[in-house]
């Protein structure tokens, strides 16, 4: 219990003052469960279910970048992950594209790569592609941030649906 306590403080998720304060409402019979007091922060909004598994298994790096809280994976890349994630400057969501650290580490044509689609999405601007309004480096870990839109994939539609028709995918 206490490692799930210190590792939810080292991810920068909660407060000390906001993790007191959702303690307080767990029932005392179920404070010494790590999974019952995570399901708690969970239930209160205060956690996500992925932010929540990552804490219970000890992660806590990499789950705030910059300014940026990952709220959970939607989707992955040959580059890194994409994950919707809250702006704490705007509270607003966005989705962020994530080059990780060890892979920044070993592959430095992987960064030179991901460095030119940073630079790609700060150029762009059209009403049909998201926009891009922050690249940059957090602690070895490169990152787009994207408007969000919600809605399937094209992959989840591909594999739903097959193929699309030639009018509908212009």
């Amino acid at each position: 219990m206490d490692e799930l306590l210190q590792t939810v403080l080292r991810s920068k998720l909660l407060t000390r003052d906001e993790l007191l304060e959702a303690l307080r409402e767990v029932p005392k019979s179920r404070r010494g469960d790590s999974h019952a007091v995570a399901d708690h922060l969970v239930a209160l909004g205060k956690l996500t279910r992925y932010q929540a598994g990552k804490l219970l298994q000890g992660v806590a790096l990499g789950m705030v970048i910059g300014p940026f809280r990952l709220l959970a994976p939607i989707g992955k890349g040959g580059m890194g992950t994409v994950f919707l994630v809250r702006d704490s400057r705007s509270q607003g969501l966005a989705a962020l594209k994530v080059l990780p650290p060890g892979l920044a580490r070993r592959e430095a044509r992987m960064v030179a790569r991901f460095q030119r689609e940073m630079e790609m999405c700060r150029k762009v601007a059209h009403p049909h592609v998201v926009w891009a309004y922050d690249v940059g480096e957090y602690r070895g870990a490169y990152y787009i941030a994207m408007e969000y839109v919600q809605g399937r994939t094209l992959a989840r539609t591909v594999t739903e649906d097959g193929p699309l028709e030639m009018a509908l995918a212009a």
